[in-house]
């Protein structure tokens, strides 16, 4: 776990998310082979967003990586580039692995990244926590909010 955001840069992601609106987003649930879902989100695709997050120091913390041979290249911008997640008291995701995801041109996904928003719970503002993809990622899930509401932004690191 590092630091990856100011509070200032935090509040800014915040306040432009909920500038575009936050959307719920639910599941079928375990029974029908999802993880339970129930949190708001927004959802862009935006590169240079993600290559400004890539090169404000991520690139220097994966420079000596290697999967397979391949290298880490970035954010993925596209696919499963989830800006902002808003839990609101009672609302969580349920127990679930992260996936890898193919994205043409010989580039994957390995890497899950969340950088904490807002403060509470076990994180505080700009905490940023890699979870690797696949059957080595640790079964994981979004807590409950008890009070407040907890805002995370998320992508994945792509590797080609």
């Amino acid at each position: 776990m590092c630091m990856i955001s100011s509070l200032p840069l935090s509040k800014a992601f915040v306040k432009a998310a909920e500038s575009l609106g936050f959307a719920h987003q639910g599941s079928l649930g375990p029974t029908k082979g999802e993880a339970y879902r129930d949190n708001d989100r927004v959802s862009v695709n935006d590169p240079v967003l993600a290559n400004t997050i890539w090169v404000s120091g991520l690139n220097k913390l994966f420079s000596d990586f290697k999967i397979r041979g391949k290298v880490a290249v970035g954010l993925n911008p596209n696919i499963r580039f989830y800006w902002l997640v808003g839990y609101k008291v009672g609302q969580h995701f349920g127990w679930h692995i992260d996936e890898s995801v193919d994205l043409g041109d010989g580039k994957h996904t390995n890497y899950t990244l969340l950088i904490y928003l807002s403060g509470g719970m076990a994180f505080n503002d700009g905490m940023a926590l890699l979870l690797i993809h696949g059957d080595k990622c640790m079964l994981h899930e979004a807590r409950n909010v008890s009070k407040g509401v907890k805002y995370v932004l998320r992508s994945d690191v792509t590797f080609a």
